[in-house]
């Protein structure tokens, strides 16, 4: 039987799109399946092995992390049981460029929360006297936050620095794919000094998702 479709009580509409305005944070399929929680390095690197969906809270932090929505691996943004609630997808690259081209200049900026961003220096300031302002204005609500990663060998990264959600996209020609040993999968980050960056991770790796009404 499948799940009633969940109740989404926050959305922010930017063009003809609408999103949640906060990650991804449940624990079943839509088929009302679970998803398997891990919480040791073996465990995450045993189902990433395995190909199967887990899901993890940043360093298995429930307390301080719960406001990140969960990291899931891409098995399980993949798996045919669906990941996303009734009425939702997770968008692909192209559905995110068309976000990202919407908000127009500066999007990183305006994407990310006010507060919680820890300054950042410019690569170029040598002595490092001048930090910048790494909150953004969250203009258009989209609550963007700092909540890292995970990497397939377990290790957590990115914590106060970047925002990395999946897409449902394997392989894009408008991203220059290195020649690596797993099938890449498309991300969009966002990064502390106000980037948005289509990139390339790996299947096994923990990201935040982000959906898409159909």
């Amino acid at each position: 039987m499948l799940l009633a479709s969940i109740t989404i009580a926050q959305t922010v509409t930017i063009g003809n799109q609408v999103w949640m305005s906060q990650n991804l944070d449940i624990s079943n399929f839509r088929n009302g399946d679970p998803i398997p929680q891990v919480k040791t390095a073996e465990e995450w690197m045993k189902a990433g092995a395995n190909k199967q969906p887990a899901w993890c809270y940043y360093e298995n932090d429930s307390t301080t992390w719960s406001k990140c929505g969960k990291l899931y691996n891409w098995h399980a943004v993949n798996d045919p049981r669906g990941l996303a609630p009734i009425g939702w997808h997770i968008p692909s690259i192209d559905e995110w460029q068309i976000l990202i081209s919407k908000i127009g200049n500066n999007a990183a900026y305006k994407m990310k929360n006010k507060v919680g961003w820890p300054d950042y220096f410019d690569p170029f300031d040598i002595a490092m006297n001048h930090p910048k302002q790494g909150n953004g204005n969250n203009i258009i609500g989209f609550n963007t936050l700092y909540c890292g990663s995970r990497n397939g060998q377990n290790g957590f990264a990115g914590f106060n620095i970047l925002m990395t959600w999946w897409s449902a996209t394997e392989k894009s020609d408008k991203i220059d794919f290195l020649e690596w040993s797993y099938k890449p999968i498309c991300v969009l980050t966002i990064s502390d000094d106000n980037k948005t960056l289509f990139l390339q991770n790996e299947p096994d790796s923990g990201c935040s998702i982000r959906c898409l009404k159909d």
